[in-house]
């Protein structure tokens, strides 16, 4: 039974015209894409946020709202038309937002005085940065770079979405919190913070899931560093493929 019929499970279990156990879902993958209202995508002008962002639309979502620190036209652009290209009705809004500040983050998310606007369903945090060096020369500098874009948005995701009907909160973690990745203790422990945060938000009822992605391969940050593939190669995980 969905959540919504949980009555008619509690019904069937008492009236004993169970076999076994009587389950109620309120599982988000249960439930088609299209019928989700508002998604908020964070690190949206990325390449992982775009990405997610294309996949949601193709799947009928009714409006994506892209959070990116620059919001720059020249990047909003190219995100509209990749979306555009998989002929949905979504509708897409941009906004220009620093996920390390709670009160940016309250103003885009909640935005009460906006018209139009639908309640947010569903949160995915993809903001991420790489400031890789090996632990005898890494500064305060990276670590508070790789922090600010990872870590600091979630406290405030977390507040704003108390005052919405919110069905999941997905944080992008790295399978650099589980096995570490050598040049990378900064952004492995701000993976590793992403990950206690979503335990500690279960434990208050907010349904959040934290996922390790791997490194991805035309796409993400890996992309981008020669070195940071070729090490993951080594470590014997192929890339992740945006398909």
């Amino acid at each position: 039974y969905s959540l919504a019929a949980a009555a008619a499970a509690l019904r069937q279990m008492s009236q004993a015209r169970h076999v076994g156990k009587v389950v109620v879902s309120n599982s988000l993958s249960s439930q088609p894409c299209a019928r989700l209202g508002r998604v908020v995508v964070t690190g949206g002008l990325g390449a992982l946020g775009s990405l997610v962002a294309a996949w949601l639309s193709s799947h009928g979502v009714q409006q994506l709202q892209l959070l990116g620190r620059a919001g720059k036209l020249q990047h909003s652009s190219s995100i509209l038309q990749l979306l555009g290209t998989n002929g949905s009705s979504s509708q897409v809004i941009i906004s220009q937002c620093d996920g390390g500040s709670s009160e940016d983050l309250a103003a885009a998310i909640n935005n009460s005085g906006s018209s139009g606007l639908l309640p947010v369903e569903l949160i995915l945090h993809a903001g991420g940065v790489l400031a890789d060096a090996t632990l005898q020369q890494q500064q305060l500098r990276g670590v508070r770079q790789v922090v600010a874009a990872k870590l600091s948005p979630v406290a405030g995701l977390l507040c704003a979405c108390a005052q919405q009907p919110v069905r999941s909160v997905v944080l992008f973690s790295s399978v650099a919190s589980l096995l570490g990745s050598p040049g990378q203790s900064n952004y492995a422990a701000a993976n590793a913070g992403l990950d206690a945060a979503a335990t500690s938000a279960q434990v208050c009822g907010i349904p959040a899931v934290s996922v390790q992605w791997g490194a991805w391969s035309g796409g993400g940050m890996a992309a981008g560093y020669v070195q940071t593939a070729a090490r993951v190669e080594r470590m014997g995980m192929s890339l992740i493929s945006p398909a």
